[in-house]
């Protein structure tokens, strides 16, 4: 029950989350904010861009690998070359591919970020416009299920539609979420500044 989530016939327990591989992901999570705090108190930008693109260079290697010998650990297994059988990921319980493909990407995004933040101009604005959301995810995370939950009510969708509605729906909903994932970050700050 700790690694397979689901049901034991004689024990009342359910289990949607493996302890054992968040746990570890949890840990490389914590050592990678460890070394990036470090980096950033002596202002050695060069260091978190280098080490996050070949880190993501790396993992995205590895996912590449692994998912065209059928990969270790991943239960939804691809047949022909299809790219939606191909990405089909096993998250739960979490596949190495499935590791290897989010963490090479969110690495890949930290390098561009860093990178990205020294820009001024259209660059720097559109920037700063995203780190908005990721000052304050679980804020985030949290309001933007129930803002795509109903903001599909209010446009009168209530059947599948297509794809190009989608990206229309979630546009309008960055938009909307904006403002209060900016006035949260503001309350947080505030807040720090009380105790």
């Amino acid at each position: 029950m700790l690694l397979v989530p689901g049901t034991m016939s004689n024990l009342p327990f359910f289990s949607l989350y493996p302890v054992f591989p968040w746990t570890g992901i949890m840990l490389c999570g914590y050592l990678f904010g460890m070394f990036y705090l470090k980096n950033v108190e002596r202002r050695n930008f060069g260091n978190i861009v280098n080490f996050s693109f070949y880190s993501g260079a790396f993992c995205l290697s590895m996912f590449l690998i692994l998912r065209v010998i059928n990969g270790i650990g991943n239960r939804l297994y691809w047949n022909r070359f299809n790219l939606l059988e191909f990405f089909a990921l096993s998250k739960y319980p979490p596949s190495l591919t499935f590791l290897f493909f989010t963490s090479g990407i969110c690495f890949l995004l930290i390098s561009a970020s860093i990178f990205l933040a020294q820009k001024k101009g259209v660059v720097g604005k559109v920037y700063d416009f995203i780190c908005v959301f990721g000052r304050v995810p679980l804020f985030f995370y949290t309001i933007h299920l129930y803002v795509y939950g109903v903001l599909p009510l209010f446009a009168g969708l209530r059947k599948p539609v297509p794809l190009l509605y989608v990206y229309i729906i979630w546009s309008a909903g960055i938009v909307l979420l904006y403002y209060p994932c900016k006035w949260f970050f503001a309350f947080k700050e505030s807040s720090k500044n009380l105790t």
